[in-house]
């Protein structure tokens, strides 16, 4: 998205043209079904310094901190979005486990600031998963309509975030 802004230089006025970056963060899915462990986060504790060496974390909540923090870091300018795994047809044990999953993600995001957008509130759900509503190819991929149902919601989503700050969409009914 390009923003003109107008300010004064030496008296003269000049067009000057912002490019606003947006770098979409969406994990977790292959996390949550492959059986890594959480962890935790705890918003009291300061998270320290960034490493940038590390590639491998014992659990997702220091691997997804660890991604925010190198994000900021080589990325200074950009506007990060956190957006959460959604619902998926493949067994119950997913859908238990997401709930913890975007909790730990949506405390990450909020301690650094950061939008999230919780992409359980899409309009897929355990209750559509059926091939008969055209939501899902198996349970866990989105077929065309899926797709369109969540990009028009992640639209919207990044909308509100440009048209009125950094709220995330369920801080709104508070």
């Amino acid at each position: 998205m390009i923003t003109p802004l107008l300010f004064g230089s030496l008296g003269f006025w000049e067009i000057a043209l912002i490019v606003l970056v947006i770098i979409l963060l969406f994990g977790g899915t292959n996390d949550i079904n492959n059986g890594v462990p959480l962890g935790t986060f705890d918003k009291n504790v300061a998270p320290g310094t960034v490493d940038l060496t590390t590639t491998i974390w014992d659990n997702f909540a220091d691997g997804y901190k660890t991604t925010i923090m190198r994000m900021q870091h080589y990325y200074p300018y950009a506007r990060i979005v956190c957006i959460t795994p959604m619902y998926k047809g493949s067994g119950n044990n997913y859908n238990k486990r997401l709930d913890s999953f975007v909790s730990v993600i949506k405390d990450i995001s909020d301690y650094f600031g950061i939008y999230c957008i919780d992409l359980r509130k899409c309009g897929i759900n355990p209750g559509n998963f059926a091939p008969e509503y055209g939501l899902m190819i198996d349970g866990l991929h989105p077929d065309a309509k899926g797709m369109e149902l969540i990009a028009n919601y992640v639209y919207l989503q990044l909308n509100n975030m440009i048209n009125f700050g950094a709220q995330s969409p369920e801080d709104e009914t508070k």
